[in-house]
Protein backbone atom coordinates (compact mmCIF):
# COMPACT_ATOMS: atom_id res chain seq x y z
CA UNK A 1 0.00 0.00 0.00
CA UNK A 2 1.12 3.70 -1.06
CA UNK A 3 1.99 5.56 2.23
CA UNK A 4 0.49 8.70 2.58
CA UNK A 5 3.52 11.19 2.65
CA UNK A 6 3.27 14.81 2.23
CA UNK A 7 7.10 15.18 1.03
CA UNK A 8 8.57 12.75 -1.66
CA UNK A 9 12.12 13.70 -0.17
CA UNK A 10 11.62 15.20 2.90
CA UNK A 11 15.36 15.59 3.52
CA UNK A 12 15.95 17.13 0.19
CA UNK A 13 11.85 19.13 0.17
CA UNK A 14 12.87 20.66 3.80
CA UNK A 15 16.84 21.63 2.91
CA UNK A 16 16.84 25.71 3.80
CA UNK A 17 17.79 27.62 0.52
CA UNK A 18 21.31 27.65 0.93
CA UNK A 19 21.80 23.88 1.65
CA UNK A 20 19.17 23.55 -1.15
CA UNK A 21 22.08 25.37 -3.33
CA UNK A 22 24.71 23.63 -2.05
CA UNK A 23 23.26 20.15 -2.67
CA UNK A 24 22.48 21.35 -6.06
CA UNK A 25 26.02 22.68 -6.92
CA UNK A 26 27.32 19.07 -5.87
CA UNK A 27 24.95 17.85 -8.54
CA UNK A 28 26.00 20.19 -11.12
CA UNK A 29 29.33 20.51 -11.16
CA UNK A 30 30.37 17.00 -12.07
CA UNK A 31 27.79 17.05 -14.82
CA UNK A 32 29.54 20.16 -15.85
CA UNK A 33 33.17 18.71 -15.88
CA UNK A 34 31.72 15.71 -17.85
CA UNK A 35 30.14 18.07 -20.53
CA UNK A 36 33.22 20.23 -21.24
CA UNK A 37 35.74 17.28 -21.52
CA UNK A 38 33.29 14.88 -23.51
CA UNK A 39 30.79 16.85 -25.46
CA UNK A 40 32.63 19.03 -28.46
CA UNK A 41 30.00 21.32 -28.41
CA UNK A 42 30.28 22.10 -25.16
CA UNK A 43 33.48 22.81 -24.42
CA UNK A 44 33.38 25.05 -28.00
CA UNK A 45 30.93 26.93 -26.36
CA UNK A 46 32.76 27.62 -23.28
CA UNK A 47 36.40 28.66 -25.19
CA UNK A 48 34.14 30.98 -27.44
CA UNK A 49 32.99 32.33 -24.34
CA UNK A 50 36.80 32.83 -23.05
CA UNK A 51 35.87 31.00 -20.62
CA UNK A 52 37.13 27.59 -18.85
CA UNK A 53 35.21 24.66 -16.63
CA UNK A 54 38.18 25.73 -13.40
CA UNK A 55 36.49 29.81 -13.83
CA UNK A 56 33.22 28.38 -12.63
CA UNK A 57 33.85 28.43 -8.61
CA UNK A 58 29.83 28.60 -7.65
CA UNK A 59 25.94 28.48 -9.01
CA UNK A 60 25.89 32.01 -9.69
CA UNK A 61 29.05 31.66 -12.03
CA UNK A 62 27.15 29.06 -14.09
CA UNK A 63 24.41 31.25 -14.09
CA UNK A 64 26.20 34.32 -15.01
CA UNK A 65 28.83 32.84 -17.51
CA UNK A 66 27.72 29.21 -18.55
CA UNK A 67 26.17 30.23 -22.27
CA UNK A 68 22.89 28.30 -22.39
CA UNK A 69 21.97 26.04 -25.36
CA UNK A 70 18.64 26.91 -27.54
CA UNK A 71 16.69 24.33 -29.87
CA UNK A 72 17.60 26.11 -32.93
CA UNK A 73 21.33 25.94 -31.99
CA UNK A 74 20.46 22.24 -31.38
CA UNK A 75 18.48 21.71 -34.91
CA UNK A 76 21.63 24.13 -36.96
CA UNK A 77 24.18 21.78 -35.03
CA UNK A 78 22.56 18.42 -36.02
CA UNK A 79 22.63 19.87 -39.48
CA UNK A 80 25.98 20.78 -39.49
CA UNK A 81 27.25 17.40 -38.06
CA UNK A 82 24.39 14.97 -38.97
CA UNK A 83 22.81 12.88 -37.14
CA UNK A 84 23.41 14.01 -33.67
CA UNK A 85 25.74 17.23 -34.09
CA UNK A 86 28.49 17.42 -31.98
CA UNK A 87 26.39 17.49 -28.97
CA UNK A 88 26.43 13.52 -27.75
CA UNK A 89 28.44 12.74 -24.34
CA UNK A 90 29.71 9.34 -25.58
CA UNK A 91 30.98 7.87 -28.72
CA UNK A 92 28.27 7.57 -31.27
CA UNK A 93 29.52 3.25 -31.83
CA UNK A 94 28.67 2.91 -27.97
CA UNK A 95 25.04 3.57 -28.65
CA UNK A 96 22.93 0.63 -29.44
Amino acid sequence: MVENRIYWNMETETMSRDKLLEYQWSKLLPQLRYAYSNVPYYRRSFEDAGMKIDDIKKVEDYYERVPFLSKTQIIANQRTNPPFGDLLAVNPEDLS
